[in-house]
């Protein structure tokens, strides 16, 4: 998907993908691409990633502790359990 089909999204589709409606992704090991709205650590306190955003800088080796919001285009595992809801 488009960054240009994200912004075109209908006020539904944008309230599906904020709230996981669209589904999501557990990734456990290495790299995945696609289009996320959001990662989060889970199994466990905390969990370190790299990722591509369409609209920001990348992120690289970043231990995060709750939620990322933003545009996420490749989502690399780097250590723990992450999950990651799709657009």
């Amino acid at each position: 998907m488009s960054s240009e089909s994200v912004n075109s999204m209908s006020t539904k589709e944008n309230l599906n993908a904020n709230l996981g409606g669209n589904g999501f992704d557990i990734i456990t090991t290495g790299t995945v691409t696609g289009n996320w709205c959001a990662v989060a650590p889970i199994d466990g306190a905390s969990a370190t990633l790299t990722a591509t955003a369409t609209n920001s800088d990348a992120i690289t080796s970043l231990d995060i502790y709750g939620t990322i919001v933003g545009h996420f285009t490749s989502i690399t595992q780097v250590a723990g359990t992450l999950i990651a809801y799709k657009i």
